[in-house]
């Protein structure tokens, strides 16, 4: 298979085709942008480790720099390289939500924090529910910084056809699996605290994480 730049590769949602993810992984490396399917939205990644490929996504999403993003996982004991603690709290909500819709904010480790915490000293990481992403994932080495595959403001993205819409030319690759299985984006959950803090109300509910972990405060 060849990989070029702004290629659009049509692929199973649960058995992806391995040339596809290949190439993306390659786009990933070579400091692109990938656009690809999860469980909540069509994600927008880069290579978490290399400054100038965050700030270009950055750019092509419009984001403040004030707000961070997030580092999908392909596996939750992955969050071992990226996280400077795995509080008991964090233990749970992996346990019973990864993977799944829920964003764990948890402390980072300095290098990770440094290129994609827009400051804080905490990091989100995610493990997602869908095949292409965690094979995407697997394939690259790394977790990719990613976040929602649209302009800053607009509606979350659920189909390669919107991404398309919303980005196209800064895109690497998009990876096509069709519509995105929730339709709903993360939950994103501080576990860096005493108390588990709701950051964002998503997918998983208050009710499901307060009966998973018990008290829960919701912040904003």
């Amino acid at each position: 298979m060849v990989c070029e730049p702004h290629q659009v590769f049509q692929v199973n949602a649960e058995r992806p085709e391995p040339g596809a993810i290949a190439c993306a992984a390659a786009a990933l490396q070579a400091g692109l942008l990938v656009a690809f399917p999860t469980d909540t939205v069509y994600g927008l990644g880069c290579d978490s480790r290399n400054p100038e490929a965050v700030d270009r996504l950055y750019a092509a999403k419009r984001r403040p720099r004030s707000l961070p993003l997030v580092l999908l996982l392909a596996e939750p004991g992955d969050a071992l390289r990226y996280a400077a603690a795995f509080p008991p709290a964090a233990q749970k909500a992996a346990a019973a939500f990864w993977p799944g819709p829920l964003t764990l904010v948890m402390p980072g480790e300095p290098g990770v924090t440094r290129v994609v915490a827009a400051g804080y000293d905490t990091v989100g990481l995610r493990v997602p529910d869908h095949a292409v992403a965690r094979a995407l994932i697997r394939a690259a080495g790394f977790a990719p910084a990613t976040t929602s595959a649209n302009r800053s403001g607009g509606p979350d993205p659920l189909t390669a056809d919107e991404v398309v819409r919303a980005l196209d030319v800064e895109i690497g690759v998009l990876l096509d699996a069709g519509p995105v299985p929730v339709g709903t984006a993360s939950t994103v959950l501080d576990v860096s605290g005493a108390i588990p803090v709701v950051l964002r109300e998503g997918a998983v509910s208050v009710e499901d994480l307060e009966r998973a972990l018990g008290e829960i405060a919701r912040g904003g």
